[in-house]
Parts: structure tokens; sequence; C-alpha cells
């Protein structure tokens, strides 16, 4: 069935200490996150956050988070599960075990699990519902995606939770092709592949004429939302990546959503036909022969990720071992030495091959504007002659 598409999916967007104080720097960039170049605790990080006192809530949360990233799920479950009876209007709990109960589901394939876990962001986010800056409901509108397919719904195992977003009104005209009398039902396979090649072309008109608009406060918003559960989850969800090229793709972002897809791929995502489908389409709006060319250049990014993320694991557990406060300041040698994943890039790929298509048509038209005087000019000459 097409729904053990999901199975793989990985959900997360946890609430510890870290998490605010990543929140108060601020996201990597789109780029860096898709490359993988943000800061990754090691395991040894976690372990010593485990011989901490456990004295108010807030620590509770912080050693249930150590032992969730450590696998150790049963634990951290057990852990907070006598919070949230205590202590009903307490966010972070909620979210955190949410999240826990959605990630032993993918352990264990037990769907009282996910179930569990819908319900528990769910009240996260009645408690807060502007958490995370209102993150949250892209990670609930992720879980709910997942629980239709793995309930037998066509339309979610064969798309993306962010394809009504990208479509729009556009998916209201394919659910309803013949007015509101003849609807397509959610599960009709005619409408998944409907979907797709309105994508094809939605997607290619938009990569070619987005750049030119006004930034679309919901996919701008649904972009951070994506980012976020990729930067506060484990970074290994092919179906994020996936969502997240796609909307990327829709504001015209196109090499950084081919890099979006390719992670997909890389992470697993088990529909390999439908991401490289995508693929096609936001490489062939740029140059078919291009898909080559960014493939190369993402592993090579990929690389320089992995030893960035090397490197900054060795200096923190060194901070550790030293007994050096994890501050601003005491992190601030390593960026100044290996960047800061923060740091914009001077220009994205889309704009610098829009640069160049400029310069080479004026440069034309310029070489065609001397060879028009020159030969005029000549022609003169030759009558005066």
């Amino acid at each position: 069935m097409k729904c053990l598409l999901f199975i793989p999916l990985v959900l997360a967007c946890i609430w510890d200490n870290d998490t605010l104080k990543e929140e108060q720097r601020g996201l990597p960039e789109v780029a860096a996150l898709i490359e993988g170049r943000f800061e990754k605790h090691s395991d040894f990080y976690y372990e010593q956050r485990l011989t901490t006192p456990r004295e108010t809530l807030d620590d509770l949360d912080n050693h249930a988070v150590a032992l969730e990233k450590l696998g150790r799920i049963d634990e951290a479950i057990a852990l907070l599960e006598p919070v949230t009876a205590e202590h009903p209007s307490r966010y972070t709990t909620h979210a955190n075990l949410g999240t826990f109960f959605i990630h032993r589901w993918l352990r264990d394939k037990n769907v009282s699990d996910l179930d569990r876990g819908i319900e528990l962001i769910e009240r996260a986010i009645e408690i807060n519902p502007d958490a995370h800056f209102g993150r949250e409901k892209y990670q609930l509108q992720l879980a709910q995606h997942v629980r239709a397919a793995v309930g037998g719904d066509e339309f979610a195992a064969g798309t993306s939770f962010v394809t009504p977003l990208v479509l729009g009104e556009r998916l209201d005209n394919l659910r309803h092709p013949f007015g509101d009398d003849a609807n397509r039902e959610p599960g009709d396979p005619t409408l998944v592949e409907s979907v797709h090649e309105s994508m094809n072309m939605y997607v290619r008109v938009s990569s070619n004429w987005q750049g030119n608009a006004s930034p679309d406060p919901e996919i701008e918003a649904a972009i951070e939302g994506v980012a976020g559960m990729i930067r506060f989850g484990t970074g290994t969800s092919p179906h994020l990546y996936e969502a997240l090229g796609d909307l990327l793709a829709k504001r015209g972002d196109r090499r950084l959503a081919a890099h979006a897809y390719l992670r997909a791929i890389e992470f697993g995502h088990p529909d390999q036909s439908r991401i490289n489908e995508a693929i096609d389409r936001v490489t062939g709006v740029i140059q078919q022969h291009m898909r080559e060319e960014i493939a190369r250049q993402a592993v090579l990014d990929r690389q320089a990720a992995d030893a960035w993320v090397a490197a900054f694991q060795a200096f923190e557990d060194q901070l550790l071992r030293d007994g050096v406060p994890l501050t601003d300041a005491a992190y601030a040698p390593f960026y100044a030495e290996y960047g800061n994943p923060r740091t914009p890039p001077p220009k994205t790929y889309d704009e610098y091959i829009s640069r160049a298509w400029l310069r080479a048509g004026v440069i034309g038209f310029l070489l065609f504007l001397g060879g028009f005087v020159v030969i005029f000019t000549v022609r003169r000459l030759l009558r005066v002659a």
C-alpha cells in the first residue's frame, strides 16, 4: 500500500534549554541547513547533561530530550508522562512528549503511539499557539498528514504535506473539476495524478516568475517552520526535505530546491520517482544538464558540512571537559575560525545566473550594435571611394 511510504518519516520539534538558545541566535541560512552545516551536539554532550541534577521541571525536560537524543525513547516517555498529568498546562512537556511518542511509533509501528503523539501536540498548541515562533502548527500538519497516509489515504501518501499550501486554490479546482456536485474524494488516485501534473506546470511557471514578485508571507512562514523542524529535530527526515524543496521551488529558489530534493533521496525517501520528478521539475527550468553539476556540488557541500559539524562537536566537547560555561563568548573562537551558518552567502545561485544572463545579453547587444556600426561605416567609406 502507498501509505507505507511514510514509515521512514522522522518528526521532531523538541524543546529544551538549547532550543531557546538557538532560537535566540536565529536559524541557520537555508543553504547551510540543507547542507547539514549547523550545530549538532555529540553523544558526549547529552551524556554530560544527564549527570546534572533534576531539580526543576525544566531539568526534567532537558534530561528527557537528552535521553531521546541518545536513543532511549522509552525512558524519556516514562520521565515526562507523570509531568503532563501533574501540569496539564505546561507547553514544553506536552510538545516534547508528543514528539517522543511519534518517534516511538516510527520504531515500533504502533499506531496508538502516533495518535497519542498527535493528541499531545494538539494540546501543546492549545497551551501556546506561538511557541517555536508558530512552527508547532507545521509539525501538527505533518503528523496529521502522516496519520492519513497510514490510514490508507492515497492523496496523503502520494503528496507532500505542504502541497495544499503550494497549490492553493488550484488544488480546490482539482478536487472539484466539474463543480461542487462532482467532487473527487481525497483517496481518488486520479486526484494524485492531477496534483503531480499541476505541480509540474505550476512550479515551472512559479520558478520563472516568482523572483519578480513580492515574497508570499505564508510560504516564507512555512519555509521557516519546516527549516526549524529540520534544525531542532534529527535533520534526517526525507519528507521534511521534500516539503522544503516544494516550498523553495514555489518561492523560485530552484537550486536550493534541487539540493533539498537530493537530500530527501539521500535520507531514503521511499518514493524515489516522485522526488526525481521534482528534481527534473526545478532543474529543467534552469537547464537539464545542470542536474549532474548540482548533484556534484551538493556532495562537496555536504562533505564540507560534515567536517564543520565534526569540528564543532570536538570544540564543544573540549569546552565541557575544561568546565567552560557554554556561552556565546565561549563559541566565538570557533565561529571565527570555521564560519557561522547564520551568515548569508553573498548571493544565491539563481541571482548569479540571472545576473550572468543579463550581462551576457548586454554584452551581446553591444557587440551586435558595434558590428552594425562597423559594417555601416565600411559601406559608407566604400561608396565614397
